[in-house]
């Protein structure tokens, strides 16, 4: 889909303001980490991405913050529990560097004795055998692995996690394909 899509935008850096030029797509400010990936994966892993953040706020997130990380962590239950045995089975579970302020692992195993945690010591390593990538939060994960033609689903409630009016068009792109969903259930049956 983004190879037809983006085919017609030359990317340009964009740090002050949006460009009226046409045929530049702005991108904001990127360091792309990750190699664009020419072959699909075959016969590998799912990658499901999770953050954290402290039990009490001490600075604004356009995400979950303090206890309704709650809702978040639920949410990520229900994709997981959703999901059918034989891609439970190829599912790793990557939690968010030094996650230690919800018991986000202890619970996974408390509802899935069977879940498998991703060991990798850092993201890029992770996505070397990745054949799916679930993003659960708006952050550059999921840039970079679009961009690296990696593929892609995302969901996270709207409610917590804003998108800016300037990118509404381009989820609402996302929405119609199948990458975007606004809810846990609905992601886990497109991944089905």
């Amino acid at each position: 889909f983004f190879e037809n899509q983006i085919s017609q935008y030359r990317f340009k850096p964009s740090i002050k303001k949006e460009s009226t030029d046409k045929k530049y797509f702005n991108v904001g400010r990127y360091n792309f980490r990750l190699k664009f990936r020419k072959k699909f994966v075959s016969k590998s892993k799912v990658l499901i991405g999770l953050y954290d953040v402290p039990r009490y706020s001490n600075y604004l997130l356009d995400r979950h913050i303090s206890s309704q990380f709650l809702y978040y962590l639920d949410d990520q239950l229900n994709f997981y529990r959703k999901l059918n045995e034989q891609i439970k089975k190829k599912t790793e579970v990557r939690l968010y560097p030094k996650s230690t302020h919800w018991e986000t692992k202890q619970k996974f195993q408390d509802n899935f004795p069977n879940v498998k945690f991703d060991k990798s010591k850092t993201f890029l390593k992770s996505l070397d055998k990745t054949s799916l990538f679930i993003g659960t939060y708006n952050a550059t994960t999921y840039n970079e692995t679009l961009l690296a033609n990696i593929p892609t689903i995302l969901f996270w409630d709207e409610k917590f996690s804003k998108v800016s009016d300037y990118d509404t068009k381009n989820f609402d792109l996302l929405k119609d394909v199948g990458i975007f969903h606004n809810d846990p259930f609905e992601a886990a049956k497109y991944v089905n």
